[in-house]
């Protein structure tokens, strides 16, 4: 034994390949096709031309294809102008501008988040309304009670006006005390009588 160290070197792992949907999305956004969609045949080249260790043959073409289904299917891409040309949506630019390349959207997803979102916004609207009205409406009945309030109190010190005046005028009006026209008549008839005698 010479007592050297067996010298091991570490296998360097090839290139890690973004996931083929991503490839596609770059090859239909480097790819001028004024909306018509961009071919299979396009498509498969742009990848080839830009990415190492990528499989050939019916492996590469069977990987290809499962991403142009995966993507229909998840509404990332659409047909363009023939059944063989495709193009991005608006859901796949959103999956491409995803950091993490694992990340996918689907469009029925999407729609069940939108009208979840739609459907707690309505509610949080509609409780925003019924709050609002119950608001008014306390607002309005205590406007009602107050204006009540003053109502009788107006009420109240009108009686107690009206009433003093009342007991005020009842004072002033004194019985006046009504001399007898029949005593006077009675007493000038002995004055006379008196005056005759003598």
């Amino acid at each position: 034994m010479s007592g050297k160290a067996k010298r091991t070197t570490k296998a360097v792992s090839p290139s890690k390949n973004p996931p083929y949907i991503r490839m596609v999305f770059e090859a239909i956004s480097a790819t001028h096709h004024a909306g018509k969609g961009v071919s299979r045949q396009k498509i498969a080249a742009y990848i080839k031309a830009n990415w190492d260790n990528i499989a050939e043959g019916a492996h590469f073409n069977a990987a290809l294809r499962h991403a142009l289904k995966d993507g229909i299917d998840r509404g990332v891409l659409v047909q363009g102008e023939t059944i063989q040309r495709w193009k991005i949506t608006d859901l796949g630019r959103k999956e491409r501008g995803e950091q993490k390349l694992s990340k996918k959207y689907d469009i029925d997803e999407e729609e069940k988040k939108e009208k979840k979102a739609k459907a707690a916004k309505k509610k949080a609207a509609d409780k925003k309304k019924k709050e609002a009205a119950a608001s008014k409406a306390k607002k309005k009945k205590e406007s009602a009670s107050s204006s009540k309030k003053k109502k009788e109190s107006k009420s109240s010190s009108s009686a107690k006006r009206a009433s003093k005046k009342t007991t005020a005028s009842a004072r002033s009006k004194k019985p006046v005390k009504k001399v007898s026209t029949q005593k006077a008549t009675r007493k000038s008839p002995r004055k006379t009588a008196r005056k005759t005698r003598s």
